[in-house]
């Protein structure tokens, strides 16, 4: 089953055409042009992955970043920028933020990032489920082996 990804960015047509291509890719998109209407978005359905403008209307994409992660810990964010400076984007992944992609990138680069970021979800997940398979198999959790 394919991600489902939240793009916020208040940017109409920037949001389209990412929209659009994560579309294309496969991925079922919602989008948003607020960090409040991304936060009702995310109470309304299950997100794989976002990608979030640092720079948004009202509610910075830094504030929409640290509600997400009260929220949803382990939701992967993709922060998108268009500012020179770094120090939001470092502030960004200090946060929690998965990565980050810097305005104007290439759509390349994006599809890349974005693919990156959910096979390593994936294993993640993976990983949680065998360890959990391994300690239902070994409740004691002492060490077994044969000799």
């Amino acid at each position: 089953m394919k991600a489902s990804i939240l793009v916020v960015e208040d940017n109409e047509d920037l949001c389209k055409t990412i929209a659009d291509v994560m579309k294309r890719e496969g991925y079922f998109v919602k989008t948003a042009a607020s960090g409040e209407e991304a936060l009702a978005r995310l109470e309304k359905g299950l997100i794989d992955l976002v990608l979030l403008d640092i720079k948004l209307p009202r509610k910075s994409g830094l504030e929409v970043l640290a509600r997400i992660r009260e929220l949803q810990p382990e939701l992967l964010v993709i922060m998108i920028t268009a500012l020179t400076d770094a120090r939001p984007a470092v502030e960004a992944l200090k946060s929690g933020a998965y990565d980050y992609l810097l305005k104007p990138f290439e759509l390349d680069e994006l599809k890349l990032v974005v693919a990156k970021a959910l096979e390593t979800h994936r294993l993640k997940l993976e990983v949680a489920r065998l360890k959990e398979q391994q300690r239902k198999r070994f409740p004691d959790s002492g060490l077994y082996g044969d000799s």
